[in-house]
């Protein structure tokens, strides 16, 4: 634990950590030199108070102990409470980022079992968009599993034969669906964070609405969605992404601000996380679901 010490000659007070106890140095403040003693525990307070047993002894005693402020300082040659605060904020910022990776997962997860539900219950899963008569997308698979996200009551007000952005959805562009976005998304926000991987090969080609059966390559190499950041799209809105743009996010950073990678959905129902430097022919075979590639995941 950092100690607070007030240095003898200029009076400023900061902290240091017990490790540099015995070093010697010029104090950060006023240069005056400074010694560290070699005692454990003590506290500021103890630190500053004089000796009891000896009346001529309390000078010095309390010269080192003052001294120990900036020994720490003169090591590392920036203020003590500089080095506290440069030893704490990664950590903080390594368990923020797990926290906010664990939180996206758990709504990734809630998608999933949407899923399955719609599944048992349709006997597919949901198109990645409904068209129109004329082949124009108009709303995302996202607004078709409200139902199953504890959402009955806004599925029912949906209207699924208008586009999302219709005049008669109007009432859904103020809604925000937490599960829909991740907790790195500013609060409260209408827009996604989870995309469906769309286009040749996929699961989700051509607006087909795939079974369990369909899925050749096995449930758990075959991507379903994928957390993706800063699109600005619209939870209802039927947009999604292909391979090729999630490649050009990955490359570009857009996709993941975590280290580890980004977050995706397989279609067993897990979540994993993809690294960023993930071979290329392994990340299109885990797009594919009927590829026969062979997949072996980190």
């Amino acid at each position: 634990m950092p100690i607070e010490f007030t240095c003898p000659h200029c009076q400023k007070t900061t902290s240091v950590a017990n490790q540099f106890a015995g070093q010697t140095g010029p104090c950060q403040m006023c240069g005056q030199t400074i010694t560290i003693p070699r005692f454990g525990g003590f506290t500021g307070k103890q630190l500053n108070t004089p000796p009891a047993h000896k009346s001529g002894g309390g000078g010095g005693s309390a010269t080192i102990v003052v001294a120990v402020v900036l020994v720490v300082c003169c090591v590392l040659a920036i203020p003590c409470i500089g080095i506290g605060t440069a030893l704490v904020l990664p950590g903080v910022q390594v368990a923020r980022q797990s926290a906010r990776r664990l939180s996206s997962q758990n709504n990734l997860k809630q998608i999933s079992i949407a899923l399955m539900v719609y599944h048992d219950t349709n006997n597919t899963f949901p198109p990645a968009s409904i068209a129109d008569e004329n082949g124009t997308p108009r709303t995302s698979w996202r607004a078709s599993l409200l139902p199953f996200l504890e959402q009955s009551h806004l599925a029912d007000q949906y209207s699924f034969n208008h586009s999302w952005d219709s005049a008669e959805n109007s009432f859904v562009q103020s809604i925000d669906i937490p599960v829909y976005h991740s907790p790195s998304s500013p609060e409260p926000t209408t827009n996604t964070s989870y995309f469906f991987i769309t286009g040749p090969g996929t699961m989700f080609e051509g607006g087909r609405a795939p079974r369990m059966r369909d899925i050749h390559d096995g449930t758990s190499n075959t991507m379903v969605a994928v957390e993706v950041q800063g699109l600005d799209t619209h939870w209802a809105e039927p947009r999604d992404i292909t391979y090729d743009e999630l490649v050009q996010l990955i490359d570009s950073g857009q996709i993941s601000t975590d280290p580890k990678g980004f977050n995706a959905l397989m279609a067993d129902g897990d979540v994993r996380v993809i690294p960023l430097d993930i071979d290329r022919s392994t990340l299109k075979a885990l797009t594919t679901h009927a590829g026969g590639e062979l997949v072996s995941l980190p």
